[in-house]
């Protein structure tokens, strides 16, 4: 699956690129203009203000190395070479007027290989450069050029340009792998070339090979190299060798690079800030060590090849259509690039210096204030890797002093979210070719009163697909949908994210309060042949998950901890025996605090892997147990039960209470939050009570009066505030944690990563991802538990990857949506399919789009429930309007009715 991340992170670790050409836009070339004007005013202003050089790339190469990545051409159009050339030469006139003379100090030929060139069109080349600009008298001229191509002829024109430096591509001295990289070539040509060099004036010399080509090895490589190094060139560079698609990497490349780094030392050499092994600074890259170390301004000619403005602007051109076509009529090109702004500058500043060395004084003198200070302000996290060589310098040392993993900590955020746009295909954060198509179309309107009526019959939740428990399912089309998904996990084309949940419905008591689905346990033994018919399910479908590893497991109810220990040992022995799990699984269960009291229960489920308890404490006061018939130990039993599961090794403890119970005061509340804080559970969930429909309070006739809202409002205040202040944090899609491995897994795998989950036990709901949501009949389920051949108990329908968006975007609605993670999941970005619904939301004042995600305004969960359903696919809504077609009134006012329901339970 293509992910943004890895995309991300590539453009992320490239060396000196950035801004980032992903992310660059067009360019009107007046822009281009006024901003060069504005670094010759301003280094007219400022003598010691950075250098400017000249780039120019020559594109063409003799033939195509297997091991090059670089963006050449193989020709031998000496026509089309030529128009090439025109064309830059056209640039060059075009663009040296805006330096208004500004004295240039290096000029760098790059490929492509220049010397490739007949030696009458370098020649040409390099006096157009000269008559164009105004060269320093001690200018830098350096050219890429290969050891083939350095002829009497050529370096007669190399010396008649003053040429101070060349870099020779050498890439390996062994020339039966130069043969298989299609690049012939002998040490003699080498030997040849550099006398050539050195007799027309070439003062400095530079060799690049690539260590750990395919076929190389220490002991070849070795022998070879001895041999280059006695030419004596004055700087050598062995890049690693950057594996090509169709080329198995080589097992003796580090130790290649390890051995040339050895050789170097022994012959003299020594690494040079900024660039390679040499003997003398001055035989460094003068045009990178600019622009690296005083942050140079760079023009760079011809195509795309990068331009950088010192606070100004950062450009280059993109096509040969935009760039060569027009300079070819005597147009200017197009360019794409983007402003630099100071945070900019700084960000690449700190990118090129931080690990080779950063000059405290330099940094003052072009920005203006304490590096230091700016890197404990911006980027914290750098900073315990930092030491100081010296008084005035600093460098990355460590992990982060070697690779380019500290490029991802300085890059700006904002940059980050513009390349996620770059990365979906709408630069402007939104999918404006489909908008634009759109146009003239009717606008978006929600019908909001079927919405009120589907928020009434389908219940608060938010369940998506709404499947109908009436639409029955075989056991084999459930488990060929498992399959499925299996398959293409094992292929690559789905996320490992699957969780198994499993339903203990019975109960001890039937608390007034609790909406959930469960049973009055009355006969232990219906226990103990639900025990076994879970076990013989997860017999029957376990096989399928061969070689997947589960990364939650959730036992909910009713109250799972009314299991006694040997029914535990049967049921969690069986479940880790066979199904396989991640090493950093959650294993949650819910309990009372007067079942888990219980002998042995809290060792036998620490005993299984339970790292998470959920402890259901609603209340420590008495006359409120009682009133909601909630059998519960006093404050020392619930405190013991919390203190027991630490001790047996529980990780996790999650705790629940309710604000708002019929006769509950604020003191109530306030005792048993203030009591459980003391106890510091790792979790604290404040659920603000609803008397819906399902709960023995609302059948009672418990409404929430304006007098109980207010109450209760002070509660769910006073607990945020509370919890904030004893240290809890608050988590994502969780409630107050001490910290994030504390939340409920399964929970935020369901919203985060729409993770499909494996249900057992009856009536219990499960999902499939692109395959099937579904559930277990109880009635089936109970036919199960007397005849195991009776296996048909599921229901549920077919859900299509267009479901599964929806399914996410309604299970992130109130947190709001992660755009990146969308696009993870689903290879598109959400508003290219959903533009019109988040268009019409954020036009209410819903939510707010922004490049990454898409922020919820909402501001109660009785919104979500409403307009979720504009998410709804045309098929479930046909399919909902048959199925309530008696009960549908259209000029009923069903949001009213909403309303009404609102008031009473919210």
């Amino acid at each position: 699956m293509q992910s943004f991340e890895a995309w991300y992170g590539k453009a992320a670790r490239r060396q000196h690129a950035y801004p980032p050409t992903e992310i660059y836009r067009p360019l009107p070339f007046e822009r281009v203009l006024q901003s060069w004007r504005a670094v010759v005013q301003e280094r007219s202003s400022n003598q010691a203000g950075a250098p400017v050089g000249v780039y120019a790339h020559v594109p063409f190469c003799e033939r195509k190395c297997s091991f090059c990545y670089c963006d050449t051409v193989i020709t031998r159009d000496g026509t089309r070479v030529q128009r090439y050339l025109d064309a830059l030469h056209k640039e060059i006139d075009l663009l040296a007027p805006a330096l208004q003379g500004q004295p240039v100090s290096t000029i760098y030929l790059g490929g492509g290989t220049p010397t490739w060139l007949a030696p009458g069109q370098l020649d040409e080349l390099l006096g157009r450069l000269a008559a164009a600009f105004q060269l320093t008298r001690d200018v830098n001229v350096n050219i890429e050029g290969t050891p083939r191509s350095i002829t009497p002829e050529m370096a007669a024109v190399l010396r008649r340009h003053r040429t101070t430096r060349m870099t020779l591509g050498i890439q390996s001295t062994d020339e039966s792998i130069l043969v298989e990289q299609n690049r012939p070539q002998s040490l003699d040509q080498v030997r040849e070339a550099v006398e050539l060099l050195r007799t027309n004036g070439v003062r400095w010399i530079n060799f690049d090979l690539v260590g750990g080509l395919p076929n190389d090895t220490p002991e070849r490589f070795q022998a070879g190299f001895a041999r280059l190094l006695a030419i004596d060139p004055d700087m050598v560079h062995v890049y690693p060798y950057t594996e090509q698609p169709d080329h198995a990497p080589n097992a003796h490349k580090q130790a290649i690079i390890d051995l040339s780094e050895r050789m170097l030392t022994d012959h003299g050499y020594r690494p040079l800030k900024n660039d390679g092994w040499g003997r003398d600074e001055a035989s460094r890259n003068q045009q990178v060590i600019d622009k690296v170390e005083h942050a140079g301004s760079c023009l760079g000619l011809g195509i795309r090849s990068r331009s950088h403005l010192f606070g100004q602007l950062a450009y280059r051109s993109q096509t040969y259509a935009d760039w060569q076509e027009p300079l070819l009529r005597g147009e200017p090109p197009q360019y794409q690039g983007m402003a630099l702004t100071k945070t900019l500058q700084i960000q690449r500043y700190l990118l090129d210096n931080l690990q080779q060395g950063l000059s405290l004084s330099r940094f003052r003198g072009l920005f203006g204030g304490d590096g230091l200070a700016y890197l404990r302000a911006r980027h914290p996290g750098l900073v315990p890797h930092l030491k100081a060589e010296d008084r005035d310098t600093v460098r990355l040392v460590g992990a982060m002093g070697t690779g380019n993993e500290f490029q991802l900590h300085l890059f700006d955020n904002a940059i980050r979210d513009r390349m996620f746009s770059a990365f979906v295909g709408q630069p402007n954060g939104w999918p404006e070719e489909k908008m634009k198509a759109a146009r003239g179309e009717p606008p978006f309107a929600p019908d909001l009163n079927w919405c009120s009526f589907l928020a009434l019959k389908l219940s608060k939740g938010n369940t998506y697909p709404p499947i109908d428990p009436v639409e029955q399912l075989t056991e084999t089309q459930v488990f060929d949908a498992w399959r499925e998904l299996v398959a293409r996990i094992k292929a690559g084309k789905a996320m490992e994210a699957i969780g198994l949940y499993c339903h203990v419905p019975w109960c001890a008591s039937i608390c007034k309060f609790c909406f959930c689905y469960k049973h009055l346990l009355e006969k232990p033994e219906a226990l103990e042949k639900y025990v076994d018919a879970v076990i013989d399910q997860m017999d029957r479908i376990y096989p399928i998950f061969d070689g997947i590893r589960f990364n939650s497991i959730y036992f909910g109810g009713g109250t799972p901890s009314i299991l006694n220990p040997d029914q535990i040992d049967r049921l969690l022995g069986f479940l880790k025996s066979h199904f396989a799990f991640t090493d950093d699984h959650q294993f949650n269960l819910e309990g009372t605090a007067a079942t888990l009291a219980k002998p042995g229960r809290l060792e036998a489920f620490a005993r299984h892997g339970v790292n998470r308890l959920t402890i259901g404490i609603q209340s420590l006061e008495r006359h409120l147990l009682d009133d909601m018939n909630r059998p519960q130990q006093n404050k020392e039993g619930v405190r013991y039960v919390l203190q027991h599961a630490r001790e047996v090794g529980i990780r996790y403890l999650n705790t629940d209470l309710l604000a708002g119970l019929p006769n509950q005061t604020f003191d109530d509340f306030k005792r048993s939050l203030d009591q459980l804080i003391e106890w510091r559970p790792d979790t604290i969930h404040v659920y603000p009570f609803q008397p819906t429909p399902e709960t023995t309070y609302w059948q009672e006739g418990f409404q929430v009066t304006p007098e109980i809202e207010r109450e209760r409002g002070l509660m769910m205040q006073y607990y945020r505030d509370a919890v904030l202040a004893a240290g809890y944090k608050e988590i994502p899609n969780e409630a107050y944690s001490l910290s994030e491995g504390a939340r409920n897994r399964q929970d935020a795998e369901k919203i985060e990563h729409d993770a499909s989950i494996l249900p057992l036990g009856y009536n219990a709901r499960g999902h499939i991802f692109g395959g099937l949501g579904y559930g277990n009949h109880e009635w089936g389920y109970r036919k199960f538990i007397e005849d195991r051949s009776h296996t048909d108990f599921y229901y549920g329908l077919p859900v299509t990857l267009e479901d599964e968006m929806i399914r996410f975007i309604i299970s992130n609605l109130r947190s709001g949506i992660d755009r990146e993670r969308f696009h993870l999941l689903f290879q598109e970005d959400v508003l290219d399919r959903f533009w019109r619904q988040i268009w019409w939301l954020q036009e209410q004042g819903y939510v707010k789009v922004e490049r990454t995600r898409i922020v919820s305004n909402f501001t109660s969960s009785a919104e979500t429930v409403l307009l979720s359903k504009i998410f709804f696919a045309e098929k479930w809504t046909e399919f909902l309007r048959e199925r309530f077609k008696r009960e549908w009134l259209p000029d009923y006012d069903w949001q009213a009715e909403f309303r009404k329901l609102y008031e009473k339970s919210f």
